[in-house]
């Protein structure tokens, strides 16, 4: 076996050190990569949850602003509803007021049941 010189020797010892130590440089440098994506994953996953959580909220709110719409329109129909029923009675004499009461109740239970029987057959 060939004895190397003593410059050689010392080249390839510093050779090995010098690839030892860019080994042990690009694992550092690996692990704060895979840390620097481990955190833009993991803010990437945030952003997408408050975008959800945000998107659930205006669902939401959509719905609530059309139940206030909703209850404030049928007042509003309600509320015709009794003035015409004002105006009708006031042409009614005083003693058939109650008889008309009663009338449309007659009339508005009789609807219900008729539309009671009708469901009933249809599901049958």
């Amino acid at each position: 076996m060939k004895k190397l010189k003593p410059a050689l020797v010392k080249l390839k010892k510093r050779r090995n050190l010098v690839k030892i130590q860019s080994f042990f440089r690009m694992r550092l440098e690996m692990r704060k990569y895979i840390l620097l994506r481990e955190q833009n994953i993991m803010f990437i996953r945030k952003q997408k949850l408050e975008a959800a959580k945000l998107k659930l909220k205006r669902q939401k709110l959509i719905k609530e602003s059309v139940k206030i719409i909703e209850a404030a329109r049928y007042r509003q129909l309600h509320l015709r509803e009794l003035r015409m029923c004002r105006k009708y009675l006031k042409r009614l004499p005083y003693e058939c007021r109650g008889v008309y009461f009663k009338f449309m109740d007659v009339k508005r239970s009789s609807n219900e049941l008729m539309h009671s029987y009708k469901s009933f057959l249809g599901n049958n």
